[in-house]
């Protein structure tokens, strides 16, 4: 005898053993980060190497409250906010350069962001024109996300839809300003939505619409120390 003992079955066993401990515990640890990164807080706060968190806020201004029948006081607030809109917006992108304007929030890009306000807001106003002047009229609906992925709006100088932004928005106020209670209480039709809008819900969600893409474009400057 060389004085030597083998215990193979006890060896192998223990060496099983501590592998499903360790498997166990990886599975464990694996679990955890998982939950961990699905949190609403965690995700929020993960950045990129650009230093913008992986998932922004969908409504960095909250979300849309629609009204079908407002006050005189409610609609008067809400004209007042698409009549500053244009100002808050030349805010939010001076002193861009062509680099900052092509950062992404989310799907768009801030020069995309730009021009998608003035074509949105072209369609309302002229949707307020045809409810005033038709019977529920049924509107044209448009893909805003093939619009906002043309070359000008992808590429295009912003000084432009700055302009169309401003003179529309002043050309607006001054129709909202001449309407009454009956006027609002007028409608269209929505045929992708299926539904029938009446002027002050449009009102509302227009003027959540300036506050949304604005509030954009201002929360990624606050995130990037613009």
């Amino acid at each position: 005898m060389c004085g030597f003992s083998f215990d193979y079955p006890a060896t192998l066993g223990q060496i099983l053993m501590n592998r499903i401990h360790a498997e166990v515990s990886i599975a464990s640890s694996i679990a955890t980060l998982l939950a961990v990164f699905n949190s609403r807080d965690f995700r929020f706060t993960l950045r990129t190497s650009k230093g913008i968190p992986v998932q922004p806020p969908q409504q960095p201004v909250g979300p849309v409250v629609e009204k079908t029948m407002l006050s005189t006081d409610e609609r008067n607030e809400l004209i007042s906010i698409i009549a500053r809109a244009p100002g808050r917006l030349k805010a939010a992108v001076a002193d861009l350069s062509p680099e900052q304007l092509s950062q992404k929030y989310v799907n768009w890009t801030i020069r995309q962001i730009v021009h998608h306000l003035g074509d949105s807001h072209i369609h309302s106003y002229a949707r307020f024109k045809w409810a005033l002047t038709e019977d529920n009229p049924t509107i044209k609906p448009y893909d805003e996300t093939l619009c906002a992925d043309l070359p000008d709006s992808k590429e295009g100088c912003i000084l432009a839809p700055l302009a169309l932004f401003e003179g529309l928005h002043g050309r607006w106020v001054q129709l909202l300003r001449s309407m009454n209670s009956e006027q609002f209480s007028r409608t269209f039709y929505h045929p992708a939505s299926q539904r029938t809008v009446t002027l002050d819900a449009a009102l509302c969600y227009y003027a959540w619409h300036c506050r949304h893409h604005t509030g954009q474009i201002e929360w990624l400057r606050s995130q990037l120390g613009w």
